[in-house]
């Protein structure tokens, strides 16, 4: 950056005690206007997105659509800072460390995920969680991502710089408090071979949050015995 010149010109430090903090309260919402009339956008701002993200309309075709395989160098080691944050059992931990990849699957009007870890609880074959591209609907599914009882919630969106977001909130089994937040942002490397997903994640009883990163590799069909 230039050193701006001595006459008519100044640097203007940020007072961060008094400067709205970067992450916005996660009851901020939109205006009702826009939750109305402009479903692409997000029902309350994303807790960990840039500054100006612009929104676009869900393509028929994201280019997302594919198995990833995890690459194991590139993405966060274990202990996940997701999990520790969440004080997850060695069994949620060694499951979600056991997740070969993801599979998306999409329509024009529905966008799917698919995982299948090769260490599994009882009664948790695979985990997919459901989304509406028009996000006219709410869509909602029995599992959770930390395999507690309850349910989650899901919305997905798009900027216009192609990045996809996948937003998913619970709820425990007796309650109609929301307990976790998870987005997801993910983008495309290498001319879309290489996917590289940020992992954010929320609980917002204690405010903590954590990040990790799931960075995969493109298949078109999924290897036997992945999902």
């Amino acid at each position: 950056v230039h050193p701006p010149s001595r006459e008519g010109a100044a640097y203007w430090m940020r007072d961060k005690e008094c400067t709205t903090p970067y992450a916005q309260p996660i009851s901020d919402r939109w205006s009702s206007v826009s939750a109305l009339h402009l479903p692409l956008l997000p029902h309350h701002s994303c807790f960990t997105a840039v500054p100006n993200m612009q929104f676009i309309p869900l393509p028929e075709r994201t280019g997302f659509a594919a198995y990833w395989m995890r690459d194991e160098e590139r993405t966060t080691p274990p202990p996940q800072p997701i999990d520790v944050m969440l004080n997850a059992g060695w069994i949620v931990q060694k499951s979600h460390n056991s997740i070969p990849g993801v599979f998306f699957e999409e329509t024009e009007k529905e966008f799917k995920m698919t995982v299948k870890p090769r260490f599994v609880p009882p009664g948790f074959p695979r985990y997919q969680e459901f989304y509406d591209k028009t996000n006219t609907t709410e869509p909602s599914w029995a599992l959770r991502r930390d395999l507690k009882t309850g349910r989650s919630y899901g919305k997905i969106y798009m900027t216009s710089d192609n990045t996809l977001i996948l937003r998913v909130w619970t709820k425990p089994m007796w309650g109609n408090d929301f307990d976790i937040i998870t987005e997801e942002y993910c983008r495309l490397e290498d001319d879309g071979q290489v996917i590289v997903a940020r992992q954010c994640c929320l609980d917002v009883k204690s405010g903590k949050r954590a990040v990790q990163y799931l960075v995969g590799r493109r298949y078109e069909v999924p290897p036997k015995g992945h999902v």
